[in-house]
């Protein structure tokens, strides 16, 4: 009887024991799976990349649009694809520009480097010469005669100088060059590459992460079928451009913002927005690539509507925090082809000008 009464005691602590480890298995489970819905996933994704400060990006965007033509409406491709990394306000990239027209061959124009320092960008093409033969080739029997002729010799020896050098873009210069007040210019542009650096900065970008938590205008769900680049998890995700409009006019009226708009004064300042002007988002599919560490991958999108259509893919990856970027040697200020380029559009428009009188 003692021997009954001690095995149904035993039992009853075992079924009690296999219960509590049970429960905690179930809570367990729950506290480690705790935020791994789809919105949450996202979130952290999201967040953690608006928070890095370097990042690696390559990808493609392809825009396919209608032509028309004597023969019909056929259509026309421009692909730009792009390999680079960041870090804050220095970036180093390549990209490639290539148009695909029905009837004519490729036209393929590459950037070898676009190297961007606090604004400043410097840039060295691909041999941009054989880049216009290309263009050139498809219509020789046109343009071997007068004054086409010239005005082609012109365009190549433009290429060729272009092709030789490093070029710098600076906005300061640029301006001075057009006629503004090269002081006034160049304290506004200081002051803004200034503000942008808070922007971009651990603490800017933690502001901006915080202000999309508070307004996560994307609403997302695992996806159905995932591309073919993914490597990770897909989740589709959609905007809510009410959201959205909260999201922007929040960051544009944050201390960081409002320091870039005081820099700016009268001449350009970012702006609040409404639902109404983000419609032309609203519906559309974005999808994420997040890994199970819930870190960003990848992002695709697709659309089309009236003949337009739009595919891009591009890999994220976290960059180097040790980029720095220096200034080429000897990079020439882009303002030195204003010569070259006025005597160019001249040639053309005595062209035009000669056509014109010939028609009369």
């Amino acid at each position: 009887m003692e021997d009954k009464k001690k095995s149904k005691k035993g039992l009853i602590i075992g079924i009690i024991t296999a219960v509590v480890l049970a429960g905690g298995a179930v809570a367990a489970f729950f506290i480690l799976n705790r935020g791994s819905s789809p919105e949450s996933v996202a979130l952290d994704a999201i967040t953690k990349t608006i928070k890095d400060t370097a990042h690696k990006m390559e990808g493609k965007l392809e825009v396919t649009t209608p032509v028309a033509s004597a023969t019909g409406t056929s259509s026309a491709k421009v692909i730009f694809e792009l390999n680079g990394e960041n870090n804050g306000m220095s970036s180093s990239s390549s990209a490639t520009i290539t148009v695909k027209a029905g009837g004519t061959s490729d036209f393929v124009f590459r950037f070898n480097e676009v190297l961007e320092k606090d604004g400043t960008f410097y840039i060295k093409p691909s041999d941009l010469t054989a880049f216009v033969k290309s263009i050139t080739s498809s219509y020789s029997q046109y343009l071997s005669v007068e004054p086409l002729a010239t005005i082609v010799s012109e365009v190549e020896a433009l290429a060729t100088k272009i092709s030789a050098n490093w070029w710098r873009i600076s906005v300061p210069e640029v301006l001075e060059a057009l006629g503004a007040d090269g002081t006034e210019v160049k304290k506004q542009f200081d002051c803004s590459i200034a503000a942008t650096n808070e922007l971009v900065s651990e603490s800017g970008l933690e502001t901006i992460a915080n202000i999309y938590k508070d307004n996560q205008f994307l609403n997302v769900k695992k996806a159905e079928t995932k591309p073919s680049a993914f490597t990770g998890d897909a989740y589709e995700a959609t905007v809510d451009t009410s959201k959205l409009a909260k999201f922007w006019n929040e960051y544009v009226t944050s201390d960081k913002v409002k320091k870039l708009n005081d820099c700016a004064g009268d001449s350009y300042t970012l702006s609040a927005v409404t639902p109404d002007e983000l419609s032309a988002v609203s519906g559309r599919s974005i999808f994420l690539d997040i890994d199970k560490d819930h870190n960003l991958k990848g992002v695709s999108f697709n659309d089309s509507k009236d003949g337009y259509n739009v595919d891009a893919n591009f890999r994220i990856e976290k960059g180097s925090e040790d980029l720095a970027i220096a200034a080429p040697s000897g990079a020439k200020p882009i303002t030195e082809l204003t010569a070259d380029i006025m005597n160019l559009v001249q040639s053309v428009a005595s062209l035009f000008a000669s056509t014109q009188t010939t028609v009369e």
